[in-house]
């Protein structure tokens, strides 16, 4: 078996980015360093023609999640990646909220591109395989 993944824009507005995160593999599969969001291809701030400004950045408001036999790492694209969100290895739909103090933003430094990655770590028993299923909730930075 090897992954079957999908990533679902459930809402990419001006100013918010809801994304569905969904994948099953073997226990000798993994995904490493996949890139799930890639901040050019989400829809542009409200203004129109060449005042439009594109997305740059997002910052994580909350999380929701479930993973089975995984241990998930969500990480920010940079020159060196930085690890923001952790998904333990068996959770069942768990949530997270940031928006208190404002989210998780960005500071992965050198290299920044804005954009979310995903790594995968077996962490179950050899007999099963395993899946995460994670919704992200994101706010728009443009500059």
């Amino acid at each position: 078996m090897t992954v079957v993944a999908t990533v679902q824009k459930l809402v990419d507005g001006p100013h918010n980015l809801v994304v569905h995160l969904n994948a099953s593999m073997a226990n000798t599969d993994a995904e490493t360093a996949v890139k799930k969001i890639d901040v050019t291809t989400l829809a542009s701030d409200s203004g129109s023609g060449p005042l439009a400004q594109p997305c740059k950045r997002l910052v994580l408001l909350r999380s929701v999640f479930s993973t089975s036999n995984l241990l998930v790492r969500l990480l920010w694209e940079a020159s060196t990646p930085v690890i923001f969100e952790v998904f333990g290895p068996n959770a069942a739909y768990s949530k997270r909220h940031y928006q208190e103090f404002g989210g998780v933003s960005n500071n992965a430094g050198a290299g920044i591109t804005g954009n979310v990655l995903l790594t995968t770590e077996i962490a179950g028993g050899t007999e099963s395989d395993a899946f995460y299923d994670i919704i992200l909730h994101f706010r728009k930075k443009y500059s």
